[in-house]
């Protein structure tokens, strides 16, 4: 370990082409990961609301960056309060510099920062049986929620023009009574700002790409959702689903002629979302894959016992999620 530099962003910042190197080294055999470009890492980690270089943490073996990973400062509902919690991203450890210790030596580094930064807990997405789950336990991280990635094939039917394509500009308020709506129903919910909605639909290289939809003869009127058409691991495509929170009568299956045709529809959620899981079958999604959240408490040692009585499902964090 003493030939590598441990070092914050703060201290000693990599390049947005760094990082992408070391991303598409790191993942390209994990499934449907958002193939990295120097311009999506730079809107990923950098231009994100609540990037905090002093909490995300790198490696470095002279003038190589050989692991690495992101810290992003995010106020959600959780358990019942509302406090600021890390999101931790894309840890990472170049292949040729594993079984060093260098994942454990970043990761440390992150929860004693995140610590002194007063934050009430860490979180992250993970494969469950990973090499990454296990050293997260070790850590002290437990799962407090566990999610299924579905997936629907190319397909034709519904009705057309069921749902109705928004322009994204000016939709703020909308989508900020989606999210108080999510809170009623979700954990880890986030407090809706106009920047983290410019960040998430307007900004960075794949908002080109990104619609919103919504059904206006719905049981309930405010349905919304986002869709963002990406190129994944493996040379595939396809258009991924975010903010799913749909009353129980929503027409999904409706959206294949509008954005199903081409290339398949992704969606993450929770598997105690019963009504929903429902909706993805009677659209024909399957799932997929599972994938856990897990929670290092840290100023509120309580959380992980008020998410065990509250017994709500998860709001899937779709940019935070490895497998999308």
């Amino acid at each position: 370990m003493s030939a590598y530099l441990l070092a914050s962003f703060a201290e000693r910042r990599p390049s947005p082409e760094e990082l992408t190197a070391l991303t598409q080294l790191c993942f390209a055999s994990y499934q449907g990961v958002v193939l990295p470009t120097s311009a999506h890492t730079a809107w990923f980690t950098f231009e994100r609301p609540g990037f905090r270089p002093e909490l995300c943490q790198a490696a470095w073996d002279g003038g190589d960056l050989v692991a690495s990973l992101y810290v992003t400062r995010a106020r959600l509902d959780v358990g019942g309060c509302t406090a600021d919690f890390g999101l931790i991203d894309t840890v990472m450890t170049h292949p040729l510099h594993r079984r060093r210790g260098l994942a454990r030596a970043v990761l440390e580094r992150a929860c004693e920062r995140a610590a002194q930064a007063g934050l009430a807990g860490l979180l992250l997405y993970t494969q469950p049986g990973s090499p990454g789950f296990s050293l997260y336990q070790s850590l002290g991280f437990t799962v407090v929620a566990s999610l299924w990635h579905w997936l629907r094939e190319p397909m034709d039917g519904g009705a057309p023009g069921a749902w109705r394509r928004l322009d994204l500009t000016g939709q703020y308020s909308m989508w900020a009574l989606l999210l108080e709506k999510a809170r009623a129903r979700y954990e880890g919910v986030p407090v809706p700002t106009e920047d983290l909605w410019r960040w998430r639909a307007l900004r960075g290289p794949l908002a080109p790409q990104t619609a919103a939809w919504v059904h206006p003869d719905a049981q309930e009127p405010e349905n919304l959702l986002l869709a963002r058409r990406s190129s994944l691991t493996g040379g595939a495509e396809a258009t991924v689903l975010k903010d799913l929170v749909l009353g129980p009568n929503a027409p999904l299956a409706a959206l294949a002629p509008e954005i199903g045709r081409e290339i398949p529809l992704l969606a993450v959620v929770d598997r105690q979302d019963t009504a929903l899981a429902a909706l993805l079958r009677g659209a024909c999604f399957r799932p997929l894959q599972e994938e856990a959240i897990m929670l290092l408490p840290l100023s509120e040692p309580q959380v992980p016992a008020r998410l065990a009585a509250a017994e709500r499902p998860w709001f899937p964090l779709v940019e935070s999620d490895i497998g999308v």
